[in-house]
């Protein structure tokens, strides 16, 4: 794309913003151009809430969309925080706004778009479509789909009084019950959820398949379009 004149980084920010809270530095939107007028999906790559691995998971996610004729966007959120929650929302919220601001100048349809996360970034994208974290807590418009990967979609309760470090990363050392249940993306599903798609392999190492299968009882419960593809190996 750069070395066909198209520009492709961005910030959602402004610089005032920016100098108020110094950690929306590190964030940054990467435009990858489909098909003239098509819809686009913003694309989460994971990382445990500590880093984002764009360039294992977003970046191919978004060549291949781009190739199905979509436009994609890869953002770097912020991450790295205790407490974290909720500047990724946030994030993701900033840069909605930019898309949709600056629809004509990317050529993508401002009609529809989609959410795509992974691990950690699959948490945030199914936080994005709940009212406790998500698109209605903004006033966004409401996504067509929501694409979950190995999604960290639940927070750990406390166990013998801590926290797992992925969810201690979300909500700090002593979480409310409130702050509790607002990150639990599976407890929070209602009828307004968009429709989702969620694949997980069962021998995922770090974030386990239940939790899409937890994720999938409740879509199924409160009648919202999904599809659930469980893949017996893959890691």
């Amino acid at each position: 794309y750069v070395q066909a004149g198209i520009r492709v980084a961005y910030d959602i920010y402004s610089p005032e913003e920016k100098t108020e809270e110094p950690d929306k530095n590190n964030t940054k939107l990467i435009y990858m151009p489909g098909k003239a007028g098509a819809p686009f999906v913003l694309v989460c790559a994971g990382g445990a809430y500590a880093t984002v691995c764009s360039f294992m998971e977003a970046f191919p996610t978004a060549k291949r969309l781009n190739d199905m004729g979509y436009n994609a966007f890869v953002l770097s959120y912020r991450v790295h925080e205790v407490p974290l929650i909720p500047k990724p929302t946030e994030d993701v919220a900033a840069a909605l706004k930019f898309i949709f601001a600056h629809a004509d100048d990317f050529k993508v349809s401002p009609e529809n778009y989609a959410v795509c996360g992974f691990s950690a970034g699959g948490h945030l994208t199914g936080s994005w479509g709940t009212k406790t974290l998500g698109y209605p807590r903004f006033g966004a418009k409401k996504p067509a789909a929501l694409f979950v990967c190995y999604g960290a979609s639940r927070g750990e309760k406390p166990k013998d009084g801590k926290l797992s470090p992925f969810t201690r990363t979300m909500i700090g050392d002593n979480p409310s019950p409130e702050a509790i249940n607002a990150i639990d993306v599976t407890a929070n599903i209602d009828s307004d959820y968009p429709p989702t798609f969620l694949w997980h392999c069962k021998d995922d190492p770090m974030v386990p398949y239940q939790a899409a299968v937890d994720m999938n009882t409740a879509l199924e419960k409160a009648g919202v379009p999904h599809e659930l593809m469980l893949v017996e190996k893959g890691g």
